[in-house]
């Protein structure tokens, strides 16, 4: 039953897309001076409207500003997103790891999986160090 609704979710989307073809074709040409507040508008109207709560839209535009803030310091944002979302979930399996093992830091590293993934950590931050100083020297004698 859940693949014919997802089947026919899928139809209906498609009909609804060919419909409205035109209407988001117009919306492209409509200048980001009157798009952009009006998106923000319906964002805090979202946000308030999903629980009444007027933290919502403020918690909203605080993150806003720490994103154009980070953006604006050349900080990539994904690992941020990433890093905020999981970061709860690793914080509790960390805590759990340390209580299983009678609080010894040593199941990080004695552990096959846990050394595993260790060792590949630790090579992707060589190999990448490695490769911003090929780049910087390749800038260098470039620009030299």
């Amino acid at each position: 039953k859940i693949y014919i609704a997802i089947i026919l979710s899928v139809i209906v989307l498609y009909c609804i897309g060919k419909l409205l073809l035109r209407f988001f074709v117009r919306l492209i040409g409509i200048r980001k001076s009157i798009l952009l507040p009006f998106i923000f508008i319906l964002c805090v109207l979202g946000t308030y409207a999903s629980r009444g709560n007027l933290f919502d839209p403020l918690m909203m535009v605080t993150f806003g500003v720490v994103g154009f803030a980070l953006r604006s310091a050349s900080f990539q944002l994904t690992p941020v997103v990433i890093a905020f979302i999981l970061g709860l979930e690793l914080e509790s399996s960390f805590r759990q790891s340390l209580r299983l093992s009678g609080m010894d830091p040593s199941i990080f590293f004695t552990r096959p999986f846990a050394l595993f993934f260790l060792v590949c950590t630790v090579l992707f931050i060589v190999v990448t160090l490695r490769n911003r100083r090929k780049e910087a020297r390749k800038k260098a004698e470039s620009a030299a």
